[in-house]
């Protein structure tokens, strides 16, 4: 059965179609592709036939090749193709996403990378991460984000920090100098337009260095925080405290309608401050000095009211203290003048232009030299002889008091073991000690260094103490008068009568003189309650065994009423006036010889 291709020829049986129909069957069916080439090649498909098996006949199908697989190959071809394309798109797919997730995942890095570079560090890239080498990269942005923005806020923290402390006073935490600056500049600027005015105060503790050498710089730390709670409790509420540094305060006074507007601040402020401040176990009177400037009558500029403002508390000092000042232009003079004294009196102690003089002090029944007191004098090569009531008070307040002493300590020292070698005997030579001095923690230190490195014997020192002083500290005060008698050397109490002792108090000191202050025997025959006051001392100095000394005995009457009342040395012009060393000495010559007595 031969199934021809339309148009194809008629099948022809040749020798290989023949062996094939031939051939027995080894099976049911048999296939075979006969044909030399691959046009004429045909499948035959040869079958027996199960009724006529004995006549060995055989059924054959005919088919040519090319309509049999034609159909199976154009199926495979078109599976294939449809395959391909099927790939091809799953592959442009992954592409087109795999593209589209990198450019995401790129464009998130770039993000960072941009917003990080641009400052902002918060909010992180996101909570979840890809996998892969761009998740790692973006886990590192994110940490390093987080990382900027912790320092970002340690700095920040740290700025504001440091902007309080630049413009705050770290103990009192008031405003320092340069936010007074501005805060002046400011109301300045806004009076300026207002015409009103604008008061600038200086304050300064009177004497607070004498609380840090007695009760130590933590004490005077609690001191100045108890002032800086006072200063702002006794202010208005839109004025501002500061602090300068050191014991010195300022206050400034904005939208004053006259000068007369400062006046009530100025007395609440010195009010406040004069009240008692405890200090642990004691306490201590402060006191105040206040310098006034206004704007625009003092000056214009914040810096010029400061220094006006400071020149005028000085000027208050000079008043004694414990008062207000205003600024005027001899206040600035005077300031000039104290500021070239200090400069001098520095350069003296530097390159010896200081002199010690000596005034005798007798004995009131025989007329000898008994003792001599040591008074500092500056020798300036262009003024001359400066006196000590110019230089002294600025040596006190600089600090320049502590050399200055311990120079005349060793002066006085050499001077009374000179005298004791040249075979006058022994004449002790006193020296004042200034309040910083005495309360210091090292007068011990100083006197001893002064008694060794001269060779001198410590009963020719006699150290001279104020009443004031004393009676400041009185605790303090007794512990270092013991620790100075423990040396050998002596001690006496000057200007005796004007700082108001306790008598309960007095027998407890180890002196061994009360000097009575010149203004009580300056008056004798002319004020009859000064020679009461007097003849009271000395009474009371005998009861207690203390020799009396009577300083700035002028007169004879004086010296004559002394000598009724029992005083035992005299000391005054009447005598002989300070000298050097060469003018005591004729003094010693003139009263100490052997045998002589002068009345």
């Amino acid at each position: 059965m031969d199934y021809p291709r339309p148009g194809a020829s008629a099948v022809t049986v040749q020798a290989p179609e023949r062996s094939f129909m031939l051939a027995p069957l080894e099976g049911a069916v048999e296939r075979a592709s006969i044909g030399e080439t691959s046009t004429a090649r045909r499948v035959w498909i040869k079958v027996g036939l199960q009724r006529a098996q004995d006549a060995d006949l055989r059924l054959a199908l005919i088919v040519p090749d090319a309509d049999m697989s034609g159909p199976v190959d154009a199926q495979f071809q078109h599976a294939l193709f449809g395959l391909i394309a099927f790939g091809a798109a799953i592959f442009a797919a992954a592409g087109v996403l795999g593209e589209f997730a990198v450019r995401r995942k790129t464009a998130r890095v770039m993000n960072t990378i941009a917003r990080i570079d641009s400052g902002h560090y918060e909010p992180g890239t996101t909570a979840s991460f890809p996998r892969g080498e761009l998740g790692e990269v973006m886990q590192a942005l994110d940490r390093m984000a987080r990382s900027l923005a912790q320092q970002r806020q340690a700095i920040a923290n740290h700025t504001a920090q440091l902007e309080r402390q630049a413009r705050t006073d770290p103990l009192t935490h008031l405003a320092n100098r340069l936010q007074l600056l501005e805060k002046l500049q400011l109301e300045i600027a806004q009076a300026r337009r207002q015409e009103r005015l604008v008061g600038v105060m200086v304050l300064d503790l009177d004497r607070f260095k004498a609380v840090n050498d007695s009760l130590g710089h933590s004490r005077g730390d609690a001191l100045l925080i108890e002032v800086a709670g006072r200063l702002q409790e006794s202010v208005r509420p839109q004025d501002m405290v500061g602090r300068l540094g050191g014991d010195e305060f300022v206050v400034i006074l904005p939208n004053l309608q006259s000068t007369e507007d400062v006046m009530p601040v100025a007395h609440q402020i010195l009010q406040a401050l004069t009240l008692p401040i405890e200090m642990g176990p004691a306490t201590w009177q402060v006191s105040t000095s206040l310098g006034v400037a206004i704007y625009p009558i003092d000056g214009s500029d914040g810096e010029v009211l400061l220094r006006n403002a400071d020149v005028a508390m000085y000027g208050a000092k000079e008043l004694g203290g414990n008062r207000m000042a205003r600024f005027c232009e001899q206040m600035d003079q005077a300031l000039t003048a104290r500021l070239q004294t200090e400069a001098g009196l520095r350069h003296a102690l530097q390159h010896g232009d200081l002199r010690l003089h000596f005034q005798p002090i007798v004995d009131a029944g025989t007329g000898r030299v008994v003792a001599a007191e040591a008074l500092v004098r500056w020798q300036d090569p262009r003024r001359g002889l400066v006196s000590p009531q110019e230089f002294i008070p600025v040596a006190e307040d600089t600090g320049l008091i502590v050399p200055l002493g311990a120079w005349v300590l060793r002066q006085a020292c050499e001077q009374a073991r000179r005298w004791q070698d040249d075979g006058w005997g022994d004449i002790p030579v006193a020296v004042n000690l200034s309040a910083r001095q005495f309360i210091g923690s090292s007068i011990e230190d100083e006197v001893m260094q002064a008694l060794a490195s001269t060779n001198c014997p410590a009963h020719l020192l006699q150290l001279e103490i104020t009443e004031s002083c004393i009676m400041d500290q009185v605790d303090q005060a007794l512990q270092t008068m013991h620790r100075l008698a423990a040396l050998g050397v002596e001690l006496a109490i000057d200007d005796f009568g004007t700082g108001y002792s306790s008598l309960s108090q007095l027998k407890r000191f180890p002196v061994h003189k009360l000097k009575i202050d010149r203004s009580f025997v300056s008056d004798i025959g002319r004020d009859a309650s000064d020679e009461v006051l007097v003849q009271a001392i000395i009474a009371l100095a005998q009861k207690l065994g203390l020799r009396t000394v009577a300083e700035g005995v002028e007169t004879p009457e004086q010296m004559a009423f002394l000598k009724t009342c029992g005083c035992d040395e005299f000391q005054g012009y009447l005598i002989a006036h300070p000298g050097l060393a060469a003018d005591f000495t004729a003094v010693l010559q003139q009263r100490n010889q052997p045998g002589q007595l002068i009345p």
